[in-house]
């Protein structure tokens, strides 16, 4: 069954999709920074507060929205991570979904 989005949870992803593809108009020496950055920002962010509670996600969007905006900008051709978001990156950030299949695909092939 396809999982059902409410209006406020496709504002959300769609923001994470533009945030996404704005980086790759940036050099690609700051590609991999700039995506640590977003996928930081969102998934910390995601854990922090409830789904439930609105008034928090629509300020959370709008801040999100010049957030993002700002960062898309020209003049905007680098960012350079805390430790903060190394040490998520390093725990956690690289633990997503393509990672873990391509890990459990890896262990396949070493079994045969």
């Amino acid at each position: 069954m396809p999982v059902v989005f409410s209006p406020l949870q496709k504002q959300v992803l769609s923001l994470y999709r533009t945030a996404l593809r704005s980086i790759r108009q940036k050099p690609p020496s700051a590609q991999a920074a700039f995506r640590k950055l977003y996928r930081h920002a969102f998934r910390t962010r995601a854990r922090e507060y409830s789904k439930r509670d609105i008034a928090a996600v629509e300020h959370l969007l709008r801040q999100g929205r010049r957030w993002v905006e700002v960062m898309q900008g020209q003049g905007v051709r680098g960012v350079a991570v805390g430790l903060e978001v190394e040490r998520w990156w390093n725990e956690e950030g690289r633990r997503d979904w393509w990672t873990a299949r391509e890990e459990k695909a890896e262990e396949e092939d070493g079994k045969q």
